[in-house]
């Protein structure tokens, strides 16, 4: 009775633990999404982005996910770092990260603000 009890209580767990990732999911992948969105229009542009922290926001399957992309330079003078977080609050931009690189485009112009 008692090995049947802690069983029981293991697979509880178990099943609380899974229901949470399970339930969890569309978010982190909706938060994947505008992290990859994010990166593929710095990519598209011919905009040369300064090596700083930008931040912003978008709408999403009727969610407003907050982003921050982190571009830093690199050994080699033509490429960008860049780092998207993705949250579903500013201050907690813990969802999604994703990472690439930026190839400096041949008609280059500055960032506009």
């Amino acid at each position: 009775m008692v090995i049947m009890a802690f069983a029981l209580a293991a697979l509880w767990k178990a099943l609380e633990v899974s229901t949470a990732v399970t339930g969890a999911l569309p978010q982190r992948v909706q938060a994947r999404w505008v992290a990859h969105n994010r990166l593929v229009l710095r990519q598209a542009t011919v905009q040369w982005p300064d090596a700083q922290v930008y931040r912003g926001s978008e709408e999403l399957a009727g969610t407003t996910w907050y982003w921050e992309e982190q571009v830093t330079t690199t050994s080699e003078p033509q490429l960008r770092r860049i780092t998207v977080r993705v949250g579903a609050a500013p201050e907690a931009l813990t969802l999604a990260t994703l990472e690439g690189f930026l190839r400096q485009p041949a008609t280059a112009q500055p960032e506009v603000r």
